[in-house]
């Protein structure tokens, strides 16, 4: 029917132009052909023939049904996208706008309607969601001036949700072509970095104030972490030990010794224990207990190890008095037998 109506055109018009169809050659291959033609007239102007130019269009057709369904795929994956995108062209006019935006800022109309808008229109309509509405519109404003890529601008929300807008200028072969916005919520991913930090936050004011000292050390054994205590311990400040090797700071073999038991041992899993005894830097004697243990990353390989200093020097001169004690008690009740033995 469509070949009918092409031939009527043809008789009627005397020219036929970019006409295209699907045609099936001798071998049954289906080819996708652009047909012009025109109408050959005799000296009474009637119509006596006609003439045309068949050209082979397939490989155009393929390459734009292709073009065509990556363009669906990618118009789905925007529109399902769990991140608000917003496309608009160079001025400012919304070209696309997915339902996460929508539900973002709780706009009802339908996307199509909203094709051709200002982003600045849009903005006067979101604003009122945000707690400094004003500031949301000339930040707006200013991002869209200066045509520079902005990423994470915090965008906090009466409703108590927190959105992060990303904005990225389209520039291609040196023209600007428009601009491309993304918005996420990341209200759950604050609150749970919030309170990530308040717990290390915690565990931090607990390890700078016990009386253990205590020391990260990486894979490679450079120190990534030290307490107050053990700067006190070994005399060194801080900044003389954040990212330095141990083995080129401590004079203590034992230390080191310990540690590399630990990293090249195949059950490096469990912590491990050791007594030295070692000089402070005033040159007197004191006794440390060392424990070694592993850190793990998130997927359980050892990241690094804690190593934590005990200083024991009052508990084993309390162990020595007490054993000297014993040994004077023991020396008595001797003597005392032995008094005893020479009055009876």
């Amino acid at each position: 029917s469509k070949t009918a109506g092409s031939f009527k055109q043809l008789l009627k018009d005397g020219v036929l132009t970019e006409c295209k169809s699907f045609i099936k050659t001798k071998s049954d291959a289906l080819k996708y052909v652009e047909i012009n033609a025109s109408i050959v007239y005799n000296s009474k102007n009637n119509p006596v023939a006609a003439h045309g130019i068949i050209r082979d269009i397939t490989e155009d057709y393929q390459r734009q049904q292709d073009l065509l369904k990556s363009e669906k795929r990618l118009s789905t994956l925007v529109s399902n996208n769990e991140t608000g995108i917003v496309l608009s062209d160079e001025n400012c006019e919304i070209l696309l706008m997915n339902e996460k935006v929508k539900e973002l800022f709780e706009i009802n109309e339908e996307s199509e309607s909203l094709l051709g808008v200002k982003c600045s229109e849009v903005g006067q309509i979101a604003k009122e969601l945000f707690l400094d509405n004003e500031n949301f519109i000339s930040r707006l404003q200013e991002v869209i001036a200066n045509r520079k890529t902005v990423i994470g601008d915090v965008l906090k929300m009466k409703n108590g949700k927190t959105i992060e807008r990303d904005f990225k200028p389209i520039i291609i072969d040196d023209l600007y072509h428009g601009h491309l916005w993304t918005y996420r919520d990341v209200t759950l991913q604050r609150k749970y970095k919030k309170g990530i930090e308040a717990e290390q936050h915690k565990y931090q004011d607990i390890a700078s104030n016990t009386k253990v000292g205590l020391l990260e050390i990486d894979l490679d054994k450079k120190i990534k972490m030290v307490n107050k205590r053990l700067q006190t311990m070994y005399g060194l400040k801080k900044e003389e030990l954040i990212g330095k090797k141990i083995d080129q700071l401590f004079p203590y073999d034992d230390i080191i010794n310990l540690i590399d038991k630990v990293k090249n041992n195949s059950d490096s899993t469990r912590p491990k224990t050791y007594d030295i005894t070692v000089k402070s830097t005033s040159g007197e004697k004191r006794f440390w207990m060392i424990n070694v243990a592993p850190n793990f990353d998130v997927e359980g390989n050892v990241s690094s190890f804690i190593v934590a200093h005990l200083d024991v020097t009052y508990q084993k001169n309390l162990k020595k008095q007490r054993d000297l004690l014993t040994k004077q008690l023991d020396r008595t009740n001797e003597d005392l037998r032995d008094y005893m033995h020479m009055v009876s």
